[in-house]
């Protein structure tokens, strides 16, 4: 990726994903104002804890579903 898009691996490793704040977020609004939400986040240089996070919050739901 660094050559492809002529990036250093500091700029890369500054990259997030997926991005949003986790919300259970169905339908595009939905999705944009989680989206939004994180972006205001890091913008604002609020630390967000780490449940919220889009994939953390996604795996601890579905081992609850399993365990259920």
């Amino acid at each position: 990726m660094i050559t492809h898009f002529d990036q250093t691996a500091e700029s890369l490793a500054r990259l997030r994903g997926p991005i949003g704040i986790y919300i259970a977020s169905k339908t595009p609004p939905e999705i944009a104002v989680s989206v939004m939400a994180e972006i205001l986040a890091v913008k604002n240089a609020v630390a967000l804890p780490r449940e919220s996070d889009v994939a953390n919050a996604k795996t601890a739901q579905s081992l609850q579903q399993t365990m259920a």
